[in-house]
């Protein structure tokens, strides 16, 4: 006699969680946070699903044991929070000594895995909109002496010339047209034009 598709038997672990799943969102999910299962909800499973040939009690034990093992699950074993039945109602809270035996059985776990259980997971900073500079990039100061009017520098005048990374103080030698002939602390001269030029003061 053939079977029909809804009595071939679930291959595996996986596809009973799968299942349990569609059968009973309320109580199982696979993705998100996950609910404390009431106590003794493996009998309530066997009795519901009494007579369905597609899942046997052996394979629902199984899957029960390697559900409640995940560490989604452990990790929401929290004292406080509400078990849930098959239908999602809410039954009793889950007890200190509950939770505290979930925490220790995920620790394990997790350095079984070689995971530091301790370790908190990373989170990258929130950018609110402020842009960090390039590593590595120097940042200009910001000037804020007022730029001078290059029509009413006059020889022997301070002034600071902007080019590098801090303007560097000089004294007016020459005043051209478009341009000034300043000479640097180091004694260099140079030609500079008035965009180029700030006051002495206010470094």
């Amino acid at each position: 006699m053939e079977q029909t598709e809804s009595s071939v038997k679930l291959p595996d672990t996986k596809a009973v969680l799968a299942f349990l799943v569609e059968n009973f969102p309320s109580c199982f999910s696979q993705q998100g946070e996950a609910k404390p299962l009431k106590i003794g909800i493996f009998q309530e499973l066997a009795e519901r699903l009494d007579g369905d040939e597609r899942v046997s009690k052996t394979q629902l034990r199984v899957a029960l044991r390697h559900y409640t093992n995940a560490w989604r699950y452990l990790k929401a074993v929290k004292a406080g929070a509400k078990r849930v039945d098959l239908d999602g109602a809410e039954t009793a809270e889950v007890t200190e000594s509950e939770a505290e035996h979930a925490k220790t059985s995920l620790h394990e776990s997790m350095r079984k895995a070689g995971v530091d259980p301790d370790k908190k997971p990373y989170k990258k900073p929130a950018d609110k909109g402020s842009r960090k500079p390039n590593q590595g990039a120097r940042v200009k100061p910001k000037v804020k002496a007022p730029r001078l009017d290059i029509n009413a520098l006059k020889v022997g005048d301070d002034v600071r010339v902007v080019g590098g990374q801090k303007p560097l103080p000089g004294t007016v030698v020459a005043v051209d047209k478009d341009s000034v002939q300043v000479q640097l602390v180091t004694g260099m001269v140079m030609h500079v034009k008035g965009e180029h030029l700030i006051a002495a003061k206010g470094e």
